[in-house]
């Protein structure tokens, strides 16, 4: 999955646990610049809410701009 392709888009995102998350993508995190994480974090501005969630490539089922 190519987590960069979403950057500033608005995007629904299902997570492994099926909750729906509704928001616009800050940032991507690459792995491969840090020692402590194993997979590439997408950062999500949520409708609604402060602050952003990050969320690891391997906890979204699945990801689509809305």
């Amino acid at each position: 999955m190519n987590l960069k392709e979403y950057v500033n888009k608005k995007v629904r995102i299902i997570d492994i646990d099926d909750k729906e998350w509704k928001g616009k993508v800050t940032s991507v995190d690459l792995a491969i610049n840090y020692d402590d994480i194993d997979y590439d974090e997408l950062d999500l501005k949520i409708d609604g809410r402060d602050g952003v969630v990050a969320f690891p490539e391997n906890e979204i089922k699945s990801i689509e701009i809305i």
